[in-house]
């Protein structure tokens, strides 16, 4: 089952659970929340990121815009 698809079941059964069970799993959804913050990045990933914006912000780095990404992908896997 996909994310998206859990997430529209959870609803459903978060829709028509008692008030004691919604508190439930609103606490262990804070609970791991706070264990896990909002990022799903690792510290390695996020200080990736980051090198890349700097050098990206200093004018090291080639960016791109959506329609030369595109014709750059679609050039590449016409020639595949």
């Amino acid at each position: 089952m996909t994310a998206v698809a859990l997430r529209k079941k959870a609803h459903q059964y978060l829709d028509s659970v008692d008030d004691a069970m919604l508190k439930s799993v609103f606490a262990l959804l804070k609970e791991y929340k706070k264990n896990h913050g909002e990022s799903i990045l690792s510290d390695e990933q996020k200080a990736e990121l980051d090198r890349r914006m700097q050098l990206h912000k200093a004018g090291k780095s080639k960016s791109y815009t959506w329609h030369e990404s595109k014709a750059i992908i679609t050039a590449k896997l016409k020639r595949s």
